[in-house]
C-alpha cells in the first residue's frame, strides 16, 4: 500500500512546499487541490503555480496522484470544472474526488457525478466520491448507491475512517461491499465519539495522529484493497498555532500511519 501526503494535513503549505516537504519524508504521492470545494482560502494548484509545482515534482520524483475537490452544489456547472481537471491530469493525477455535501435533490447530484466520471473518463482519471458524515452522500451505503447509479466504468469511493467512524460503520462494512468500489483510503484518528457540533472543526482542522486516538486503524487498513493509496489527512491546527513546521507535523503524521500500513 502506497501513501500520499493529502494537503489538508499541511494546510498552510503552498502546493511546491507540500512536494517538498512529502520528497523529505518519503512519500511517493501528494494529493492537491485544483478546485475549490467551498468559499474558502486554500493553497490551490493553479496555472500560475503550475510550472513551480510541475518542476518541484520532476526534481524530487513527487508524484500527484489525486486531486480535490469538487463538490456537486446545486448551482454547480459540471463543464465549469474542466479546467481544474485538466490541470490535475497535466500534472499526472490518476484520479479526483467529488462530494455532495448540500444539494438534497440526490438525481440531480446523481447526474452531476454521472458527467463528471465522463470528463474524468477523457483524462484517464478515476473519479471516486467521498461520503462525508456532514453531507448528502453520508454514510457508505449511500456512497455505493450513488456509484452504482452512475453506470460509470471510472466510478470509485474515497473513505476517510473519520467519516466512517462518525456514520456509525466500522471496518468490516468495507468488507461486505465490492472491493472494485474503493478507489481511494484516508487515515487519521480520533476518539469513537465526539458531539457532532465538533465534526465540522475535526474534519477541517483538528484530527489525531495515527495511534494517538481510538479509531480501529489496523482493521481499516486491512479492510483496503490492495493497490489502493492511502492518503495520510491529519490536519493539526493545534500544532500549527504552537508553531510546530509543517515538516515536523508531517513527519509526526507519517510515523503514525507506517505502524498500521506496514504491520
Amino acid at each position: 500500500m502506497q501513501l500520499s501526503l493529502d494537503h489538508l494535513s499541511i494546510f498552510d503549505a503552498s502546493a511546491p512546499e507540500l512536494i517538498t516537504i512529502a520528497a523529505e519524508l518519503g512519500y511517493p504521492f501528494v494529493s492537491l487541490w485544483t478546485q475549490l470545494p467551498l468559499k474558502a482560502e486554500l493553497p490551490l494548484v493553479t496555472q500560475q503555480n503550475r510550472a513551480e509545482t510541475q518542476s518541484r515534482m520532476r526534481e524530487t520524483g513527487v508524484r500527484l496522484g489525486n486531486m480535490e475537490c469538487f463538490n456537486l452544489t446545486p448551482e454547480a456547472v459540471v463543464a465549469d470544472f474542466r479546467p481544474a481537471v485538466a490541470l490535475g491530469a497535466e500534472l499526472g493525477a490518476s484520479s479526483l474526488v467529488a462530494i455532495n455535501a448540500w444539494d438534497p435533490e440526490a438525481a440531480r447530484a446523481l447526474d452531476k457525478f454521472g458527467a463528471l466520471c465522463r470528463m474524468g473518463a477523457e483524462y484517464g482519471l478515476k473519479v471516486n466520491v467521498e461520503f462525508i458524515s456532514m453531507g448528502q452522500v453520508r454514510t457508505l451505503a449511500d456512497a455505493v448507491a450513488f456509484v452504482t447509479g452512475t453506470g460509470q466504468s471510472n466510478a470509485g469511493i474515497t473513505v476517510d475512517i473519520m467519516h466512517l467512524i462518525r456514520t456509525g460503520d466500522t471496518p468490516a462494512a468495507l468488507k461486505a461491499i465490492d472491493p472494485k468500489l474503493i478507489g481511494y483510503a484516508q487515515i487519521c484518528d480520533g476518539p469513537m465519539d465526539l458531539p457532532q457540533e465538533e465534526w465540522t472543526n475535526e474534519g477541517f482542522e483538528q484530527r489525531q495522529i495515527p495511534g494517538e486516538g481510538e479509531f480501529p486503524l489496523a482493521d481499516f487498513v486491512a479492510a483496503i484493497p490492495q493497490g489502493v493509496t492511502m492518503g495520510v489527512e491529519v490536519p493539526l491546527k493545534s500544532l500549527r498555532d504552537a508553531g510546530v513546521t509543517p515538516l515536523e507535523r508531517a513527519r509526526r503524521t507519517l510515523e503514525g500511519a507506517l505502524r498500521f500500513v506496514l504491520a
